[in-house]
């Protein structure tokens, strides 16, 4: 069966969560798909990986001084021409309304599926109708905005043995509360000589994949201590997170909702939303160590990764929604 033929339009080479996931996205994409990559490039700040049979096309331009980015249409629609499908990963911040509508209109006319990855509800009105088919990573945005409900991938790392040490690890580019950790451990100093809150992101630099790992393994426990927002949010870190089987300790927000629809209840996860609450977690995750427990979540999120929410089977959720739209 002949390769599809899809562009993708994504944030890339940035620091930058959904760049990241386009990455592993296409990297499961390519043995089924010849792809072309838009790349929206604002600041450069990282190089992600790039294939030899991944045509990448800079249609952007951005003014270093107003941070306006501005948009090649005659580039991009050269680009798109051939394609079966257009998917775009979509936040509303990654993009202006004045070019990408145009755009999409003129996509549409041409005859080519327009697939959207909504990772927020923040979505401008008059996109709708431009869209062939929506993807959301949480069952209550695809609920809200009629979207195809593919789970946030997990990818799973091999189990290593808890460290002895107790410290509490986080990141996720600033967005994390880390007075609600600093506090819970002031509560805790007492209980537990030693604990300590090393942040990553405090070292200001976007890292590799492994990297990342490594730094995550390194801790005893995980924060991500996102705060609520007015609009449906869907962040890949927690379920990056899961693939290293560490203690996670998460806030009750839209943030982190595929993990909390799939994990929530089990050890391993705890969801707290204050100083209190955190400190209980972190209790939790310092207790009598019990092998057997620990082995039983860690056997849940492989099975969870080699199954409905690896990166391989979002691929194929991908690539089998392309087909129907292709019918």
């Amino acid at each position: 069966m002949p390769k599809l033929n899809v562009v993708y339009m994504s944030s890339y080479d940035e620091c930058c969560g959904i760049a990241a996931y386009t990455d592993r996205l296409i990297t499961n994409m390519r043995h089924a798909a010849n792809i072309t990559l838009l790349k929206n490039t604002p600041f450069r700040r990282v190089a992600l990986r790039h294939y030899d049979d991944v045509k990448e096309v800079e249609c952007f331009e951005v003014t270093i001084w107003t941070n306006h980015i501005s948009f090649d249409s005659a580039k991009a629609l050269a680009a798109v021409q051939n394609a079966d499908i257009l998917h775009i990963e979509y936040e509303s911040a990654l993009y202006h309304q004045e070019w990408m509508l145009p755009f999409l209109d003129a996509v549409k006319s041409m005859g080519i599926p327009i697939v959207v990855t909504a990772h927020s509800s923040c979505i401008w009105p008059s996109i709708y109708s431009r869209v062939s088919k929506w993807i959301a990573h949480s069952s209550e945005l695809a609920s809200q905005i009629g979207a195809k409900w593919v789970h946030m991938p997990i990818v799973f790392h091999p189990y290593r043995e808890l460290p002895a040490n107790k410290k509490v690890v986080s990141f996720g580019l600033g967005r994390n509360q880390d007075d609600l950790v600093k506090k819970a451990l002031e509560q805790l100093h007492v209980e537990y000589p030693g604990l300590t809150f090393e942040p990553h992101y405090a070292q200001n630099r976007w890292v590799s994949e492994m990297e990342l790992v490594d730094y995550l393994l390194s801790g005893r426990i995980i924060t991500l201590l996102y705060p609520p927002t007015a609009a449906l949010v869907n962040s890949s870190a927690a379920a990056f997170a899961l693939g290293v089987s560490r203690p996670l300790i998460i806030t009750g927000t839209s943030w982190f909702s595929t993990v909390m629809e799939t994990f929530n209840g089990i050890h391993g996860v705890h969801v707290a939303n204050c100083v209190d609450s955190v400190a209980d977690a972190i209790r939790k995750c310092l207790g009598k160590h019990d092998s057997d427990i620990q082995r039983e979540f860690t056997n849940r999120v492989s099975t969870a990764a080699d199954k409905r929410m690896g990166m391989p089977q979002v691929a194929e959720d991908h690539l089998s929604l392309y087909k129907e739209l292709l019918k």
